[in-house]
């Protein structure tokens, strides 16, 4: 599931949440206020020179993220794996 980055007008709280492409999300996990939260844009960009020395090669750079998302993943599975759900 994708993360967004959220900021909240009230509160000022900026947070990382999951939800579907689709899925709309307007209650601020901070404050609990609605229709006050925004999306902040982001971007990712990845130069496909490394001429100078100490430079990243990309492919070392997608490697990395990758590496980052598995960490990530795995954080989010232990997450799910604690929470209880009522039927």
């Amino acid at each position: 599931m994708p993360k967004y980055i959220y900021q909240c007008n009230e509160c000022e709280l900026v947070y990382k949440h999951s939800h579907g492409i689709y899925e709309k999300h307007n209650i601020c996990l901070g404050c609990g206020e609605i229709n006050v939260v925004h999306k902040v844009p982001t971007s990712f960009q990845i130069s496909n020179t490394s001429s100078k020395k100490g430079e990243r090669k990309p492919g070392e750079i997608v490697k990395s993220a990758i590496e980052s998302a598995k960490v990530e993943l795995k954080d989010d599975q232990k997450d799910l794996r604690g929470r209880t759900y009522e039927n």
